[in-house]
Formats: structure tokens, C-alpha cells, sequence
């Protein structure tokens, strides 16, 4: 591993939000670094795109942020429809989403 990731509560790293825009901007930016020193189709830009917005669900979906993790899924599924991580987020953040909304029933 050429890095860790610690997890500090009370640290910038608790606010999924952040960390989930700056995962976004900085894979973006090397996306388009690539794209403009090498001659690649649309197709394979369009896919790298999906993963990038796969990436970004993943870590709301890790913040018990669901809305938002559906969200960037459906335009992960847009851009690439055949990455089955993206079908395991949506469906992960489907049912917690529907799970957190039941009334729990203490019997």
C-alpha cells in the first residue's frame, strides 16, 4: 500500500460530504490530465466517468447517506450500465434507505 486512510471522528474526515467532493474533483482531475495527454474514444472517457461517480456513492452509501448515494449511482448506471459495482451499491443503498425509513417495532 502506497498509503493509509485513518478515521478520526472528530476530524474533516467524519464530513462524508467533503470527503466524497474532494474524492470526486481530484479523480476528475486526473481523468482529464489523461484524457488530454493521451488519444482515448468517448466510450472508454464515458466508462472511466462511471467509476468515478461509483466511487463517490460508495462513500455515501459508507456515510449512511442514501439519497445521495442513489443519486450519484443512477448517473454512475447512466455512464456505464455494465459495472455490476455500481448495481450493488444501488441496491445496498436501496434497501437501507427503505430500512431506515420502517418505524422500528421494539416487541
Amino acid at each position: 500500500t502506497l498509503g493509509e486512510y485513518c478515521y478520526y471522528p472528530s476530524n474533516i474526515s467524519n464530513n462524508t460530504s467533503i470527503r466524497a467532493n474532494a474524492y470526486k474533483h481530484v479523480r476528475n482531475y486526473h481523468l482529464n490530465m489523461w484524457i488530454h495527454n493521451n488519444s482515448i474514444s468517448k466510450v472508454k472517457a464515458r466508462i472511466c466517468r462511471g467509476h468515478i461517480l461509483s466511487g463517490v456513492s460508495r462513500i455515501y452509501l459508507r456515510g449512511r447517506m442514501y439519497p445521495k448515494a442513489i443519486e450519484y449511482v443512477r448517473g454512475a448506471l447512466f455512464l456505464n450500465p455494465f459495472y455490476w459495482k455500481s448495481w450493488v451499491v444501488l441496491l445496498l443503498a436501496i434497501l437501507q434507505f427503505r430500512l431506515k425509513k420502517r418505524p422500528d417495532h421494539n416487541i
